[in-house]
């Protein structure tokens, strides 16, 4: 068999046992990893690893096996299509957030000028898979960590997106004063202090805590959000936020029609409630 397989198949059974969702593929991409090369060159070779790559390899299992998230082990995450640095001190993006930016991107014309701003934006993931789709707006990212930033601000140079984006530190939509925006798109903190033993231990113990956690009802962070949205969109401008499984009643009630119209919850790809849109009055 070949030798490079037989690594892989007993990394897979020790990653079976901490619970690891796919640990064949998570074993191939370690091994990729450790050789400096992708997941399907891993079926052109067929010689023994250099002992520097077994001994990376190993290193980047061990991590794995701690726990840590693969996206952090490996250095990024697969996002909307782009290849986005992520580790220590910020949010992995995820896949049910792809249909936050599908849902927006679909209700924005593509073909005028616009400007888009990401609150708690962490990695960029968002707003860049938004400009990734629509080639004449540009985008503001706002978040209150400074080692999140540095990774959007990467990310935004790698996917040769830079030229269109504009990163502010600081709480919500305060550093971006008076400006005003076509959309707003947000992924805020929204899990409950209460939950926080119930998360895996690759979210609980390894990503930040100001991402994910937001007050006792994990409504916090989205309440002081969303009057400062309604101030700060144009007239039908798009709100786009995604929300807990559980707060679909909570976020349309904090809708309130005042200020808000077109208000609905839409589900992401399990056909949960996710995702709170909403447009300005």
């Amino acid at each position: 068999m070949n030798p490079i397989f037989v690594l892989i198949r007993e990394a897979s059974g020790r990653l079976e046992e901490i619970g690891a969702g796919n640990p064949r593929l998570e074993a191939e991409h370690l091994m990729a990893r450790a050789l400096g090369i992708d997941r399907i060159g891993l079926w052109l070779r067929d010689e023994l690893p250099p002992a520097d790559a077994v001994a990376r390899f190993e290193a980047l299992l061990a991590r794995r096996l701690h726990r840590e998230p693969l996206q952090y082990v490996l250095g990024n995450a697969i996002f909307a299509g782009l290849t986005l640095e992520v580790g220590p001190g910020v949010f992995i993006p995820r896949s049910e957030t792809e249909v936050l930016v599908e849902q927006l991107a679909a209700r924005l014309d593509r073909s005028v000028p616009m400007e888009i701003c990401d609150v708690c934006t962490g990695s960029g993931a968002i707003l860049l898979a938004l400009l990734a789709r629509l080639p004449r707006a540009r985008g503001v990212g706002i978040d209150q960590s400074g080692a999140a930033l540095e990774y959007a601000r990467r990310n935004a140079l790698a996917t040769g997106l830079a030229g269109r984006t504009e990163w502010l530190l600081g709480d919500l939509l305060d550093p971006a004063g008076r400006r005003v925006f076509d959309a707003i798109v947000s992924n805020p903190p929204y899990i409950a202090l209460a939950e926080a033993d119930a998360l895996a231990p690759e979210i609980r113990d390894f990503e930040p805590a100001d991402a994910l956690y937001a007050g006792a009802d994990g409504l916090e962070t989205i309440r002081r959000l969303i009057p400062q949205a309604a101030s700060r969109l144009r007239p039908d401008g798009w709100l786009a936020v995604e929300i807990g499984v559980t707060q679909e009643r909570e976020m349309l009630a904090l809708l309130e029609p005042v200020a808000w119209r077109d208000a609905a919850i839409l589900p992401d790809l399990s056909g949960r409630p996710r995702i709170a849109m909403a447009r300005s009055r």
